[in-house]
């Protein structure tokens, strides 16, 4: 079977260029079993409610605190369904040296997380010896100005990593702007 791959997109506009990375649709059980366990804790304070009015008691604040627990698990359940369903993650590089990197839920965004720099290398992680392989997916990395790097959430294939940088610099096109598109880190940890 085919390995199913991100997609994305490459718009330019006069000061910046924006890569839209969109997320393959998850697994359709995965999706349906997540979907049943958010709602079922969602309702599940309502329900409690209705159980309180009907015997007339009053309402405890452990309740307060039962509710505010479950729409948190909830929230961060739909979330992870909705970035299952369409999620896609935008990074836009300007010419005026800044690069912002958004996740979007369709229905939920993350805020803008927004970086200046001066120098920019972008970089994907290399796990295997022969890259020359197709199928091999990484992160994409930006190292700005010598800082740790800064990793997105979506994966693509390296050789689709290669072609991105190529049209950055190719964009940029600055001699201040060193940007090399063969950088390979080794194994980097998770805490980025």
């Amino acid at each position: 079977m085919k390995p199913q791959y991100n997609v994305y997109n490459i718009t330019t506009t006069l000061n910046e260029i924006v890569i839209t990375i969109e997320n393959p649709k998850g697994n359709k059980f995965a999706i349906g079993f997540l979907l049943f366990w958010a709602v079922i804790i969602a309702i599940f304070p309502f329900l409690f409610f209705i159980i309180v009015a009907i015997l007339r008691e009053g309402l405890p604040f452990s309740f307060m605190i039962v509710c505010f627990i479950s729409f948190c698990v909830a929230y961060y359940l739909f979330k992870i369904i909705f970035w299952n369903i369409y999620g896609k993650e935008i990074i836009t590089i300007s010419k005026n040296e800044t690069l912002s990197i958004q996740c979007d839920y369709r229905f939920l965004r993350d805020k803008v997380k927004l970086y200046s720099f001066v120098d920019i290398k972008i970089m994907y992680q290399d796990n295997i010896s022969n890259s020359e392989q197709f199928d091999v997916e990484s992160n994409i990395y930006f190292k700005l100005d010598e800082k740790e790097p800064i990793l997105t959430s979506s994966k693509l294939p390296i050789f689709t990593i290669e072609k991105i940088s190529e049209q950055v610099f190719s964009f940029l096109n600055d001699e201040n702007k060193k940007i090399d598109n063969t950088m390979k880190l080794s194994p980097v940890s998770q805490d980025l």
